[in-house]
């Protein structure tokens, strides 16, 4: 059973984790209208693969540097059809010991979290 520290620390991480993935999400989102490759798996050799969301972010925000208008984004049209996108599998399907591991990190994490928490509310 877990006591009310355990519970606190873990909504802690929770709210923390949710916040930062509100915003991964957003980024994403944002690159993938302007970027289409990154919705569709390619046929680049991997260390190629790799590269190509950090290129996008690179230019990302240069282009925003260079023309603060973002406006002409909403009318482009998608230049992948559909048909062409592949799903890719989720996190959450994973099982076995890398989530064993995944989850001691999380752990340390929300602990480390907690304590940092504590040491700066008083």
């Amino acid at each position: 059973m877990l006591d009310i520290e355990d519970l606190r620390m873990q909504e802690l991480f929770n709210h923390r984790h949710a916040v930062l993935r509100n915003h991964a999400e957003r980024i994403l989102g944002v690159l993938k209208k302007r970027f289409p490759i990154l919705k569709v798996a390619t046929f680049h050799a991997l260390e190629n693969q790799v590269k190509i969301p950090v290129a996008a972010a690179i230019l990302h925000n240069l282009i925003r540097s260079l023309n603060r208008d973002e406006h002409w984004l909403d009318d482009q049209p998608e230049n992948i059809e559909p048909e062409n996108f592949v799903e890719l599998p989720s996190d959450d399907q994973s099982n076995g010991q890398g989530s064993v591991q995944g989850n001691a990190l999380r752990d340390a994490i929300a602990q480390d979290m907690w304590v940092d928490y504590q040491h700066h509310r008083r």
